[in-house]
This record gives structure tokens, C-alpha cells and sequence, in this order.
């Protein structure tokens, strides 16, 4: 399954209907996208300064019946008129904290990305993945997730969760203080993943960093194990049917070229053990961003911390989403040793 995506002399046209293909076939794993006639609203429910910057809590509806919650970071000053490049950062399979994962210095001081970006001056938005969080009313992901398919049989929770986040980037890039041209996310885990499939779909996203996001379809067992909620359905209908999955990540991850990714993946990762096929899926994608012209924005730093995001790692990771959002000048390249 981790076949070459273009051949060697493969043409920019011929890409170009590659990936319409590639979009169409990933894009109908996730099941049928129900029409929705819904403008999303954000509602600030409180304000408060927290690590030196201001947190605003809020909550919009993606769908009428779906509430999501997160939070808004803003660095301590914003100049007027001057607007500055924005990240959305995806918690993972974090139960009790849902979108305050990546909030919580004190308790989960790997996954502050929220916290940290914005330090450096980026605006950050947080929000609970569907099935997580504040918006399930006290009942539980399980029932939320029944609920959910008996309304939505066609659909999918990666369905739902790439709406919610599409919906989540919009709110943000309208946002005063926010250069909609300049826009990332980050998320580690389930939010790795998530990030991944956001960049794949929406073009808005220019710089994406998934942490332990990449699983491949074949090789991941641990993705659906018996019990556990489908991610979705009619993936794991055809690849119970053939044995062969649909897609698998090298193609994912070419629909983001000539965009900027970053993958920080761990060699010694408990939920995802078998690292070489994640250096198949890169080689493979590799050639389609060296054919658009954009070989250094599929990048990947391999590490031994495990299922974590250590503070070099995610130092490194900051410092690439500043340069490829532009929030430092583009460096200068380096030039051969004439020795």
C-alpha cells in the first residue's frame, strides 16, 4: 500500500489530476458531508489573564444541535492595525481535559501549545474535538458518539471533527488581530492526526505540525481496537471487505503540497510501534512536493521521547511554524562550500 504516488517523469499537469483523484477517493472515506445551511457564531462566555497572556472562553455551534467549546489566547499586547499569524492547536484523547490539554502548563506541561505559541506572539484558538469536552452536556462520549451516528449513519467522527475545526479556522481567521493569510495548526495524537487531515483539506491552513499523527492505515492496530467507536465507517467497511484500505498517509500527506508540514514522530511511540512504514508514507510524498517546487516544506524530526512532545522538540516546532508563518524573516540559504 505504500506505493509512489507520481512517477519520475510525471508532469505538474499530470499531478494536478493525481491529487483531484487522490481528494475525492480520501474525502469519500470520511463518508457523505451532510448539507449544512449553519453560519457558526463565537460567544465569549468570560474572560481572564492567565500566564501572561488573555484567555477568552468561548463557545459556537458548528451544526445546530452540536455545541463546541474552547479558548481564544491572545498575546498581552495588540497593536492596532497590525495583524499577526494565527495557529489552531488539536488536543488528543484527553477525556477529563479536552481543549484545555493544550492549556494547562501546570498539569500537561509537553502539550501547552496554545500557551507557548502564543508567548512568542502568535494568536492561538483551542477547541474540544467532537465527543470531548464541555459541549457533551455530562453525558458520556459514548452515548454522544451513538447519538451522533444514529443522526449521521453516512457520516463519520473524521468527518466531524474536520467541519469542526474548518468551522473553528474560520472563527479565527476573522478575528480583528488575525492575518488570515498567515494561518497554522498544531496537535499531537488524535489532534496529530487531526491536524493532518486539516491541512490535507483546507488550503487556508499554510504551516501545519502533527505530533505522532501519522498512522498508517495498514499498520496501526491500535486504531480500532474491538469496542472502540469507529473513526469511520465506511473506511473500515472497505477495508473489511478487500483487506486493502482506501488511502494510506503518503497520499494524505501530499494533498498539503506545496504547503508547509512538519512531522514530529517518535521512533519508540507505545500507540503507534512500527515506525518505518511513517518513513515510507514521507518518502513517498516527498516527490510530490520536490515536482510543485517545494521540496524544504515536507520536513520530519524523528526522536526516542515517545508518545510525548518534548521541550526541544516542541522548541524546534515553534521556531519552524514562526519562519514558514512569516513571523521572522526567511532565512538566508545556506550557500555551498566553495572548499
Amino acid at each position: 500500500m505504500f506505493r509512489d504516488i507520481i512517477r519520475p517523469e510525471s508532469t505538474r499537469a499530470e499531478w494536478d489530476a493525481i491529487r483531484e483523484s487522490i481528494y475525492t477517493r480520501i474525502r469519500g472515506s470520511m463518508g457523505t458531508f451532510p448539507k449544512i445551511n449553519f453560519v457558526p457564531r463565537m460567544e465569549v462566555l468570560g474572560e481572564e489573564q492567565c500566564h501572561g497572556l488573555r484567555l477568552q472562553h468561548i463557545r459556537f455551534q458548528a451544526i445546530a444541535d452540536i455545541t463546541t467549546h474552547g479558548t481564544l489566547v491572545l498575546p498581552p499586547t495588540l497593536e492596532r492595525g497590525v495583524k499577526r499569524p494565527a495557529v489552531l492547536c488539536i488536543h488528543g484523547t484527553d477525556q477529563q481535559l479536552a481543549h484545555r490539554n493544550v492549556l494547562s502548563p501546570e498539569l500537561k506541561p509537553n502539550r501547552q501549545y496554545a500557551i507557548e505559541l502564543s508567548q512568542r506572539g502568535l494568536i492561538t484558538l483551542a477547541v474540544d474535538q467532537f465527543a470531548f469536552g464541555d459541549g457533551n452536556s455530562g453525558r458520556s462520549q459514548a452515548e454522544i458518539i451513538d447519538s451522533f451516528y444514529r443522526q449521521y449513519p453516512d457520516w463519520s467522527l473524521d468527518g466531524i471533527r474536520l467541519y469542526i475545526h474548518q468551522c473553528a479556522l474560520g472563527l479565527l481567521s476573522a478575528h480583528p488581530s488575525v492575518d488570515a493569510t498567515r494561518l497554522g495548526c498544531m496537535g499531537h495524537s488524535l489532534g496529530g492526526r487531526a491536524s493532518v487531515y486539516l491541512a490535507a483539506f483546507d488550503q487556508r491552513i499554510k504551516a501545519s505540525v502533527p505530533s505522532a499523527g501519522i498512522s498508517p492505515n495498514l499498520t496501526n492496530v491500535f486504531r480500532n481496537p474491538p469496542g472502540k467507536s469507529s473513526l469511520s465507517p465506511r473506511l473500515d467497511a472497505e477495508i473489511s471487505r478487500g483487506g486493502v484500505p482506501p488511502f494510506e498517509y503518503q497520499e494524505l500527506l501530499s494533498l498539503i503540497a506545496p504547503r508547509a508540514v512538519l512531522l514530529l514522530e517518535p521512533w519508540n511511540d507505545t500507540c503507534n510501534p512500527m515506525i518505518e512504514p511513517v518513513f515510507r508514507c514521507f518518502e513517498k510524498a516527498r516527490f510530490v512536493f520536490q515536482l510543485c517546487g517545494a521540496p524544504e516544506n515536507l520536513q520530519i524530526l524523528c526522536h526516542g521521547d515517545g508518545h510525548d512532545t518534548s521541550q526541544r522538540v516542541r522548541s524546534y516546532a515553534y521556531a519552524w511554524l514562526e519562519e514558514k508563518l512569516k513571523m521572522i524573516e526567511d532565512p538566508v540559504p545556506n550557500k555551498p562550500d566553495a572548499g
